[in-house]
């Protein structure tokens, strides 16, 4: 368990710190990183991690054919440990332990099969979101596998995703870790100068129908999270929050 004196401490001395940038025309607000927004780069991806859920706001990353095409596979070692790069700690495994959760991948560890170093990280629990298991393993994996054809065949793609950490169904472990209800997942697709766009908001649960059936809009998703995303052509790539 971490210890919750410290973290009482970082969350007083941030609410003294921490200021938005908000303007009523646009009514988004650029948050510094603060307790509930802790930006954090990866080798493979960046992400903001959510104390309050101890999950990832969002993980955003970019996808090259390169990235999956390659004479040599990276290995899949299942070796998911603490994020001690997360200011306050992240989640842990006995947190999972015993929950009936699967320990999700937001970004899942096949979308680095040729580098071995970004395939472990991807096992860091700064990545990780409970998940049943019937939606872990069926619709999501799914569309993780699409995710990636869509990679192998086009320029670049772009990939925004992670629970939906408003109105949770449940939390588990003794860091009360939030269990989402539904989950998103944002991807921007380059080839030859022009750009398409896919998201999709599914229920954390077990579902027979193809992950097709649960496309919407990105401003449906914003909705949902309160989170504004950047469009393609957008010059910055980190998402926004929307003021309180």
């Amino acid at each position: 368990m971490k210890n919750r004196v410290l973290k009482t401490a970082l969350i007083g001395l941030t609410v003294l710190l921490t200021q938005s940038m908000c303007t009523k025309e646009s009514m988004e607000c650029f948050r510094f990183p603060d307790l509930d927004n802790q930006v954090q780069y990866r080798d493979g991806f960046v992400l903001s991690y959510n104390e309050n859920h101890e999950q990832p706001n969002w993980v955003f990353y970019v996808m090259k054919p390169s990235d999956l095409i390659c004479d040599t596979k990276a290995k899949r070692n299942d070796n998911f440990k603490e994020d001690k790069g997360i200011q306050t700690g992240s989640a842990t495994l006995d947190d999972y332990k015993g929950s009936g959760y699967d320990r999700g991948h937001l970004k899942a560890s096949a979308d680095e099969s040729c580098d071995q170093e970004q395939m472990d990280e991807t096992f860091l629990m700064s990545n990780m979101s409970p998940q049943k298991p019937g939606f872990n393993r069926g619709v999501w994996k799914n569309l993780e596998s699409y995710v990636r054809e869509l990679a192998e065949v086009n320029d670049s793609i772009y990939v925004y995703t992670a629970g939906v950490l408003n109105n949770p169904i449940d939390t588990i472990g003794d860091n009360n870790v939030t269990v989402p209800a539904s989950y998103y997942k944002i991807i921007h697709v380059f080839k030859g100068g022009y750009s398409k766009t896919y998201a999709y908001l599914l229920p954390n649960d077990k579902t027979s129908n193809p992950f097709d059936d649960f496309i919407t809009t990105v401003g449906e998703i914003e909705v949902q999270t309160g989170i504004s995303f950047p469009n393609p052509h957008d010059s910055y790539r980190f998402p926004k929050f929307y003021c309180n």
